[in-house]
């Protein structure tokens, strides 16, 4: 039986506010479609992918979820000065490890002194959207061949990738099928193809 085949074509970027060259994701006719996402980061080399998601709802709805909880203090903090460079400085660490989360008087305590760093990150995203019309299973096997292929990567790029994220990887009971990936952007680290 030959595998099937996904084609996953990133478009962007998009951010979340809309300025310089991205389109705010609630604007754009595009974010209410669904499929495979990326957070990135322009650099020198190209767009520097910090987190690779999935969704099935349309990507605004998502992206809506993800700004909520970012401007709340629920994901990392870096240093924006050294992430914007590629490198990674954690100012706090986030609430949603369950193994190791802090308690929220914790952020209550830290919150005045990272907040102008919380929107200066949000204000740095960029995203990438690939519509990909595929069930929930697939598009968590596409997300989890991508995130495991850019951590495997030498130096920056797979030094860059947020950690502790748990993936959905293919189950021994299921076939194989095969994702080709494009871009027209220089999206650091994208394979041509990965079997999912």
């Amino acid at each position: 039986m030959e595998a099937e085949k996904y084609t996953v074509e990133f478009i962007g970027p998009f951010s979340w506010h809309g300025q310089d060259d991205t389109t705010s994701i609630f604007d754009a006719s595009e974010g209410k479609k669904s499929g495979i996402y990326l957070w990135t980061i322009k650099i020198d080399e190209g767009e520097l992918v910090y987190y690779v998601g999935k969704t099935n709802r349309h990507f605004s709805q998502r992206m809506k979820e993800h700004f909520k909880e970012h401007l709340a203090g629920f994901y990392r903090i870096n240093s924006p000065e050294e992430f914007k460079k590629g490198e990674k400085v954690i100012l706090w660490g986030g609430m949603y490890l369950r193994y190791k989360s802090p308690k929220p008087d914790e952020l209550f305590k830290i919150y005045p002194t990272i907040s102008k760093q919380i929107v200066d990150i949000a204000r740095m995203y960029r995203f990438f959207i690939a519509i990909v019309e595929a069930d929930r299973r697939i598009l968590e096997r596409i997300e989890s061949a991508f995130a495991k292929h850019l951590y495997k990567q030498d130096g920056i790029i797979g030094g860059f990738q947020e950690q502790g994220l748990n993936y959905s990887t293919r189950l021994p009971s299921e076939q194989p099928a095969i994702a080709y990936f494009k871009s027209s952007a220089k999206i650091l680290g994208l394979p041509e193809s990965l079997e999912i």
